[in-house]
């Protein structure tokens, strides 16, 4: 099917992309004839992900030029659309954190136990796992429409009618309480979308644009859906994989299927020609034969470097070797060179040591945790210490942290403090503790021992807390 660029009114595009053939060009342009035509347009752009969005950012004004100024763009992503939705509807609802989450599941599930509810869960209503687990299980049931309702007439046991009763006491207290989780603020969205208040401020929005996605639920697909029909114009992207629509390509016929069904009006299928692959040589071979069987062709193998490894954590240190080999055996610059994370949790630790080892320097499009940060460590360590009662090691472990000091323990108290536990065979507790010292024939020992009495009682809760 042969694409064009003009939009008619009133529109919602569905567009097949192949790989390689130039999406992001094709948005980008429909971007630019949008902002070219007269009037204060506003545009929408949705994303998956932090990265597609900067990714877009960066692209569009590099697009416009130095001397451009774009206004009236928004980018948003799935849940910041639904809270921005609720907002336009007059309905704001705050969002559970999810700490927040547990602690209502937590009250809830001890409720329906003393009132004889629950029978097969009522062993593990109150166990981490449950807490863990349940929270989980409703976001599937949302994500997929299913509501407890249906989940109680599908019901073919004690244990699936017990988990659509806690599902519809969940739901209930969430509504009571004037409050929603992530998934539920999406429902919340969709149920917006036919608000009359809201239609109106969609109404002004000329161009929708959600690019990036390969996949999406069915709640996800009705909410984008039903955006859709209700702006001047829509673009949706989708990959396609021409050929291979029953291996890799399946995931993503299966989101267009569910778009379609959940559109409520026409929709139209543009697909994009696979055109000129403008990527090197070994990246279209790679593309070609991932998921098929064969091997790869000589022009891949001349190209690209495979690298094999036991772990992330050996794989980080082969590529940054491979790295600094090219580096010094080349005109590429460290700006030249690009290293693309699919699990960012895994991988980035292994590379940010794997870059210090080898004198790699790496800038992370994401910053490192803050719980992976030294100083939060040692903070951690220290809030821990009282409800372990005063372990050995671990109080050893604080009072020597760089970042913390305390008064009448410094470096040379805390290694006589070590040698006296050794000695006295102290493992932990606080009365073993001011005991050893108590018992020891070291000079200062008394001072001491008055010192770490003192540092106990700073860092242990009150009581009556």
């Amino acid at each position: 099917m042969r694409t064009t660029s003009t939009r008619s009114a009133a529109t919602t595009t569905i567009l097949l992309a192949p790989p390689g053939a130039g999406r992001i060009d094709h948005v980008l342009q429909t971007l630019r004839e949008n902002r070219q035509q007269p009037g204060w347009q506003e545009t929408w752009l949705l994303t998956p992900n932090r990265t597609q969005e900067q990714f877009l950012r960066q692209r569009l004004l590099a697009a416009a030029g130095n001397d451009a100024v774009l206004f009236n763009v928004r980018f948003l992503r799935v849940h910041s659309l639904a809270t921005t939705l609720a907002a336009l509807a007059d309905r704001p609802t705050r969002i559970l954190q999810e700490g927040e989450r547990r602690d209502l599941l937590r009250d809830l599930l001890a409720d329906m136990v003393q009132a004889g509810e629950l029978k097969v869960f009522s062993r593990v209503a109150d166990s981490g796992g449950m807490l863990r687990a349940f929270p989980g299980f409703m976001d599937d049931l949302r994500a997929n429409l299913v509501s407890p309702e249906a989940l109680a007439a599908a019901a073919q046991g004690a244990r699936e009618r017990e988990l659509a009763s806690i599902a519809r006491r969940y739901e209930a207290a969430l509504s009571q309480g004037q409050v929603q989780d992530r998934t539920g603020s999406l429902v919340h969205a969709a149920e917006a979308l036919g608000d009359a208040m809201l239609q109106s401020h969609l109404a002004r929005i000329d161009h929708l644009v959600v690019d990036g996605f390969d996949a999406f639920t069915p709640l996800q697909a009705r909410v984008v859906m039903r955006l859709a029909a209700r702006v001047g114009n829509a673009l949706i992207t989708l990959p396609t994989a021409p050929g291979r629509e029953e291996t890799v390509g399946a995931p993503f016929r299966r989101a267009l299927d569910l778009l379609r069904e959940h559109s409520p009006g026409p929709v139209r299928i543009e697909s994009l020609p696979a055109g000129l692959d403008r990527r090197v040589a070994g990246l279209q071979d790679l593309t070609t034969s991932l998921f098929t069987e064969g091997p790869a062709s000589t022009q891949q193998q001349s190209q690209l470097r495979l690298l094999e490894a036991p772990g992330p954590a050996q794989e980080a240190l082969a590529i940054t070797r491979r790295i600094k080999w090219t580096l010094s055996e080349s005109d590429a610059r460290p700006e030249d060179c690009l290293i693309v994370l699919r699990d960012w949790s895994q991988y980035a630790g292994p590379l940010r040591a794997a870059g210090r080892e080898h004198g790699v320097p790496l800038a992370f499009a994401r910053g490192e945790p803050l719980i992976n940060r030294p100083v939060m460590r040692h903070l951690l360590a220290l809030l821990e210490l009282s409800g372990a009662d005063f372990p050995l090691q671990e109080t050893l472990d604080v009072l020597r942290a760089p970042c913390l000091r305390a008064p009448g323990l410094g470096r040379e108290q805390v290694r006589t403090l070590e040698r006296i536990g050794r000695k006295q065979r102290v493992v932990g507790g606080r009365d073993a503790w001011l005991n050893a010292l108590d018992a020891s024939c070291v000079e200062g020992s008394e001072g001491l021992g008055q010192a770490l009495q003192r540092f106990m009682e700073a860092v242990s809760p009150p009581a009556d807390a």
